[in-house]
């Protein structure tokens, strides 16, 4: 097979097209069956595609090859665990983690961007089996705490507690504190966030993910300043990261700082790696500088690429009520909320209509309290960020309502 057209495969995989590329990386793969990066790339599309059987083949092939591939390892972990082979799984993540710890803590236990609840649930089911079995393997609890989290099945004391009894029984597992700081985060708990992820950066100080997780969390805790550190850091150590130059825009933008939020997200959209939901956040830095002809554009290819950005549609619908298209601003909040309740979406539709208040003020008491229930002077303080729980400036800090 022709480099290039192995090469139009992998395009067309980083695109997101995995259907199409799946053609030219299998026949890249029969042609050198030991270019193992293109078996990595042929079974990850598989996996995307609920292939799960050639999907496993593939990365059990490349960790056999090279026992010293910690992403073979982790992949293959995803699967087989996908499967219903939760043991094995496990067993391979543990061979990944000790391999390379920096890389996988952050992938190691996901599943990827579709719902995945029934295989957390099963999960949740065999781990709490596998520990009846093996009462002293440490990762089996921190991989149930997760479980737990994504189920939604038990207390975030009983999650934590989870996570603290794998640690005592293994202390190599140090990373998972960045797991159960996501958790933390997701319960707005956002300064036991920071001390945990603070404890993981300890053990491993350029982590860049967690130094994105941690910033964004200081921006709520503390001044703006002490959180772009963090971003800057994690920019530093890997510039072609798309996400993690959009993060730090979308966190600009939460500040204010919209000409920065715009030049990051413009970065990210561009960057070798970029970040599906950069576009939309550039769009959002371009409304809030006036810019609405160029924001609305940037919205609208935002949704195009991904019609599931629920931010993205309460963005597009703000546009088109400050530019006074009532019936167009409606149908693209009320298409937010369809996807997830987010306050920005209620506050907008709050103009409109005074119903909408109540469902805003139970979403953001302390903002709508700071503004006398007033949605538009609402929308105003609360920045660039038009969120769940949406930050608002205090001074020198970023709080959340």
């Amino acid at each position: 097979m022709p480099a290039s057209s192995y090469e139009r495969a992998v395009a067309l995989f980083l695109e997101g097209k995995h259907e199409q590329a799946l053609p030219g990386l299998a026949s890249r793969v029969e042609a050198a069956p030991d270019d193992y990066g293109a078996m990595m790339y042929l079974g990850e599309a598989l996996t995307r595609l609920n292939l799960l059987e050639q999907a496993g083949t593939m990365f059990a092939a490349v960790a056999q090859a090279r026992p010293r591939d910690s992403m073979a390892l982790a992949y293959l972990s995803q699967v087989k665990r996908r499967l219903g082979k939760t043991e094995g799984g496990l067993e391979d993540l543990a061979k990944a983690i000790a391999l390379d710890p920096s890389r996988v803590w952050m992938s190691s236990l996901g599943y990827g961007r579709e719902s995945n609840l029934p295989f957390y649930t099963r999960e949740r089911d065999n781990l709490k089996k596998i520990i009846e079995s093996r009462p002293a393997w440490g990762l089996a609890y921190v991989a149930l705490g997760l479980a737990e989290a994504h189920t939604n099945s038990a207390s975030l004391a009983d999650i934590r507690a989870l996570f603290e009894r794998g640690l005592t029984l293994d202390a190599t597992l140090g990373w998972s504190r960045a797991w159960l700081a996501e958790i933390c985060r997701a319960a707005q708990e956002h300064g036991e966030a920071v001390r945990l992820l603070e404890l993981w950066l300890k053990e491993c100080p350029e982590d860049a993910d967690a130094l994105v997780r941690r910033g964004e969390s200081k921006a709520v805790t503390g001044p703006l300043a002490a959180a772009m550190k963090d971003f800057d850091k994690a920019v530093k150590l890997r510039p072609e990261s798309g996400s993690i130059i959009a993060w730090r825009g979308l966190v600009r933008l939460w500040g204010g700082d919209y000409k920065g939020a715009l030049a990051d997200c413009t970065r990210a959209v561009s960057a070798p790696q970029p970040f599906l939901w950069a576009r939309g956040w550039r769009g959002a830095a371009l409304l809030m500088l006036g810019k609405t002809k160029e924001a609305e554009k940037e919205l609208d290819a935002a949704l195009a690429e991904d019609p599931a950005d629920a931010e993205a549609w309460v963005w597009r619908g703000e546009l088109k009520r400050r530019d006074g298209r009532r019936k167009d601003a409606v149908k693209d909040l009320k298409e937010a909320l369809s996807r997830r309740e987010l306050l920005g979406a209620r506050l907008n539709l709050a103009v409109f209509d005074g119903k909408e208040l109540a469902a805003a003020r139970a979403l953001g008491p302390v903002l709508l309290e700071k503004v006398g229930g007033d949605p538009e002077k609402a929308i105003a303080l609360s920045l660039g960020n038009r969120t769940v729980l949406p930050t608002f400036k205090s001074g020198a800090r970023l709080l959340r309502a």
